[in-house]
């Protein structure tokens, strides 16, 4: 998982805009995820999967967040 709390960082080093990340962070797990086989182990699937969730739905909300005008005025004003 990639915490959003990282992700500036990610950013900056991969030459890559908050759009790309959220895209692919969501575009590469999303389907792993609804189809089961996020993990492999089923006591880290115990462990880690409402975190895993969590993480790959907030990644979900910050795609859908960046089509909003408002979200768009502010990512502007603070890069």
């Amino acid at each position: 998982m990639t915490p959003v709390v990282l992700a500036p960082k990610y950013l900056e080093e991969n030459g890559i805009t908050l759009r790309e990340l959220a895209h692919k962070i969501v575009g590469e797990q999303r389907d792993k995820h609804d189809e089961g086989y996020y993990f492999y182990d089923p006591e880290a699937a115990a462990l880690y999967s409402r975190w895993a969730t969590a993480n790959l739905e907030l990644w979900q909300c910050i795609v859908e967040s960046l089509d909003d005008p408002s979200v768009a005025e502010l990512l502007s004003a603070v890069s």
